[in-house]
């Protein structure tokens, strides 16, 4: 695969990311990790699976990802892709990482902390998911908050702290931007240009145009 580290235009590779001195990239056919310490090796970690996202977490232990032909959230670890490396394929597959829930189709995530918390908000094509990071015994993201009734298609989610500690989330569509409300559930437009027909704003299509 050619990847590509830009960050923005078509590419094959959405990613390129530090871990320690190296750096993971991932491809459209698996996810490389290039050894700037020595001789510049190249290693193959995961092969035959598409890398859309992903970020490292090091003081978790884990590489965050959006990856598969169904665009699953995986949470993989990073000593079990270091021990890859060492062991190759001796180390056992499903023990190296979890899913996040039972998403599939994810389009974007955001990765946001709040005092000491770590929250993973995900946009889907019908609702937006926020898991939050639960610490040993139970290392990994466990379900927050979920909103099913998002009228437009997420492209891109983040999340926003407001002066009175409120947590929002902040997500573009096609036609604007909008957000949620974490605590009520109200969702608002932030801004949706003024040529967008009322019909599009709320889902139905120009049909009746």
């Amino acid at each position: 695969p050619r990847p590509s580290l830009g960050s923005s235009g078509e590419r094959e590779s959405d990613l390129g990311l530090t871990e320690g001195v190296n750096l993971l990239v991932g491809t459209e056919n698996g996810l490389l990790l290039l050894d700037r310490s020595g001789h510049g090796k190249i290693f193959s970690l995961i092969s035959r699976r598409r890398f859309s996202q992903m970020d490292v977490l090091e003081g978790q232990n884990v590489l965050v990802t959006i990856c598969g032909k169904k665009n699953k959230m995986r949470v993989y670890y990073l000593s079990w892709l270091r021990n890859k490396i060492i062991k190759g394929d001796e180390v056992k597959e499903r023990s190296g990482f979890q899913t996040v829930g039972d998403l599939e189709g994810c389009i974007h995530y955001k990765i946001a902390k709040y005092e000491r918390m770590k929250f993973l908000c995900i946009g889907l094509k019908n609702s937006v998911e926020v898991y939050a990071w639960a610490q040993k015994p139970y290392h990994k993201f466990m379900a927050f908050r979920s909103f099913p009734e998002i009228v437009h298609r997420p492209v891109l989610v983040d999340m926003t702290i407001e002066a009175s500690n409120r947590l929002k989330i902040i997500y573009a569509s096609s036609v604007g931007f909008h957000a949620v409300d974490m605590d009520s559930g109200s969702i608002m437009d932030i801004y949706v240009p003024h040529h967008v027909g009322w019909e599009t704003r709320w889902g139905r299509g120009l049909s009746r145009l």
